[in-house]
């Protein structure tokens, strides 16, 4: 199954080129413990509970990609 938005952060970090496109668009990602403690969310929940830090472009072109990764 690929990855997407609907992908839990735990399984998107356990795969390098995903791990690399949330760095690319969230720098320090892997190191922030709030990452770490969102580890059983989606990335669209993630987005959901950022606040507005994170926004739904955002989203839409990290799942883009994921999705590309096959």
């Amino acid at each position: 199954m690929g990855l997407s938005k609907e992908s839990k952060l735990k399984d998107v970090m356990a795969n390098p080129q995903a791990a690399a496109i949330i760095e690319e668009y969230v720098p320090g990602a892997s190191k922030d413990p709030k990452f770490k403690l969102a580890a059983g969310l989606s990335l669209a929940q993630i987005v959901k509970m950022s606040g507005g830090q994170l926004s739904p472009e955002l989203l839409e072109e990290v799942d883009a990609k994921l999705k590309a990764l096959g």
